[in-house]
């Protein structure tokens, strides 16, 4: 039998910190694009705008488009939550009048919370309604093999509508920032973690779930690297934010779209 104490603890945790990320809160778990420059209309047609809704309200976070049912996010972005919808193909959040419905999500069965970080940090949500493609909506590449992602002092994308500093609103046109790739400090070390950024460049909040991205030039074709998971506050004094590795989880993923397909 499991121990059920313990399980409580765990999710009176993550509760807590659900609850922080929906009053902007959050420190050192955050749901944090801090510096950078306003995305062009049709620039990123993957990237999608999540409304989540939780008992002690509601908040913000951001996700990618991977087919016409499926959006991928950060799995702390939707525990917990009783519904949840989706803006996408929007430039203006605020001129997005008929946001996707939520009909399911899958939070990785490893998920958890543990010594101030997030572990396994990634979901899958299915929308109600096939999302159609056209030259504003399109889907993100998935990476083609487990170790397809970049080295340390590489470059990468990372794009959202979250807070530009600590203290504003979320910004209603999505921004990006290039940010490097860096050896995470010792005490997030992980095979499934991934860091990048600095003290001025970084995702904040509002972005957690958001894709962080490399973008083939000759193509324009975009393939998910990471999900923004945590990171310190955006206030410039930070190091750089910790991100979800998509290249660990792709047989999950395939496991979670074939499950998916199969229930709807």
């Amino acid at each position: 039998m499991k121990n059920i104490p313990s399980m409580l603890v765990v999710l009176g945790a993550i509760i807590v910190l659900m609850s922080q990320a929906a009053t902007g809160s959050m420190s050192d778990v955050d749901n944090r694009i801090m510096g950078g420059d306003e995305v062009k209309p049709g620039e990123f047609p993957f990237l999608a705008a999540l409304v989540v809704y939780v008992p002690e309200g509601n908040l913000q976070c951001g996700g990618s488009i991977i087919d016409d049912r499926h959006i991928i996010t950060a799995a702390h972005c939707v525990f917990g939550s009783i519904k949840a919808e989706a803006k996408i193909g929007c430039h203006e959040l605020s001129k997005c009048k008929h946001p996707f419905k939520i009909d399911r999500h899958w939070i990785h069965h490893e998920y958890k919370v543990a010594r101030g970080q997030l572990f396994n940090d990634i979901a899958i949500l299915r929308t109600k309604d096939s999302i159609n493609f056209t030259d504003l909506i399109k889907p993100v590449r998935l990476p083609h093999r487990i170790n397809d992602d970049y080295e340390i002092g590489n470059s990468l994308t990372v794009a959202g509508w979250g807070l530009m500093r600590d203290g504003e609103t979320p910004t209603d046109i999505a921004r990006k920032v290039d940010v490097e790739v860096k050896a995470c400090p010792v005490t997030k070390q992980s095979e499934s973690h991934l860091c990048a950024g600095s003290a001025t460049k970084d995702s904040c909040q509002g972005d957690s779930g958001g894709p962080l991205f490399r973008t083939d030039k000759a193509s324009k074709r975009s393939t998910i690297v990471g999900i923004v998971s945590t990171g310190p506050s955006c206030t410039g004094r930070g190091t750089g934010g910790q991100y979800t590795r998509v290249p660990h989880y792709l047989g999950w993923i395939e496991s979670i779209k074939k499950e998916s397909q199969a229930t709807v």
